[in-house]
């Protein structure tokens, strides 16, 4: 469950998204506005640091994961 404060937060954060979708795709009408939406976003103490996380690809299996067999068969195969 999330305090008042959290889901205030969460609220900012949600219309923020919405506000910049719009002027991102909502035509040019709603061009002139990019710039005060991404000056008005919302601040956390939450924010991940940027960082690169590290892929490690994997061949195809021929594995049905959506079985308890099948989620065990990926963790033996990798």
């Amino acid at each position: 469950l999330l305090t008042s404060e959290e889901l205030t937060c969460l609220n900012n954060h949600l219309v923020h998204c919405i506000l910049r979708i719009i002027t991102t795709h909502g035509g040019n009408s709603f061009t002139q506005f990019q710039r005060n939406i991404i000056d008005s976003a919302p601040a956390t103490k939450h924010k991940i640091d940027l960082h690169q996380t590290p892929l490690h690809p994997l061949p195809a299996f021929d594995i049905d994961e959506s079985t308890i067999v099948g989620g065990a068969e990926v963790v033996d195969s990798i």
